[in-house]
């Protein structure tokens, strides 16, 4: 296994999708990062402003049913990415009628799903 690794045709294909494909790589991932900050400053500044500025003690109160509505759209919001991991996490945990995963197969992929519920995220409980 090892000797192939290191073969010559191995390491030639290694600097061809160095030199080749992982510039593209590098500049979609820089493309989708920025456009995804964009988008979170256009949409969550605004919010964010609204919310302390509507404050019962804010510089512009507004009406406890408008803090309460967009109290829910932030919430949703916040849990945006925890459920994009857990569709992510769906396939390997999925219906399996063939082969199904035993049960020490499945805690690594369940393990990131579970972790933010857990109180590992850093916050005091």
């Amino acid at each position: 296994m090892w000797d192939k690794m290191f073969s010559a045709e191995a390491l030639e294909e290694t600097v061809w999708i160095l030199q080749n494909e992982f510039p593209l790589a590098v500049w979609e991932t820089v493309y989708v990062t920025v456009i995804a900050t964009a988008f979170a400053i256009l949409l969550g500044l605004p919010l964010g402003v609204l919310l302390v500025a509507g404050e019962k003690d804010g510089v512009l109160p507004l009406p406890k049913g408008v803090m309460h509505v967009l109290n829910i759209v932030i919430n949703l919001l916040r849990s945006m990415p925890f459920l994009i991991l857990m569709i992510m996490v769906f396939p390997p945990n999925g219906p399996q009628k063939e082969r199904p995963l035993s049960p020490e197969a499945q805690w690594m992929p369940q393990f990131p799903q579970r972790f933010p519920l857990s109180g590992g995220s850093g916050e005091k409980p």
